[in-house]
């Protein structure tokens, strides 16, 4: 079980999220920033979908490399 924080549901909607932008057993790869402690989670900044299509958070679409791109 993981634990993500992203923005608000407006914001990811006017980035293009969607009720339907993937379901459940959709393989998902997500970018963050890790927990400080270690713990499984962290502040989301992306989504990357099987299509190849990537949805950014409020916070811009950074892996957690420290590579973040500015908010839209």
């Amino acid at each position: 079980m993981w634990s993500f924080e992203a923005g608000s549901v407006a914001q990811l909607a006017a980035l293009g999220w969607k009720a339907d932008s993937f379901r459940v057993g959709d393989k998902v790869e997500v970018g963050f920033r890790p927990m400080k402690d270690g713990s499984r989670g962290g502040q989301f900044m992306s989504a990357k979908l099987a299509s190849g299509q990537t949805l950014c958070s409020n916070r811009g679409c950074g892996d957690g490399s420290g590579k973040v791109l500015a908010p839209f």
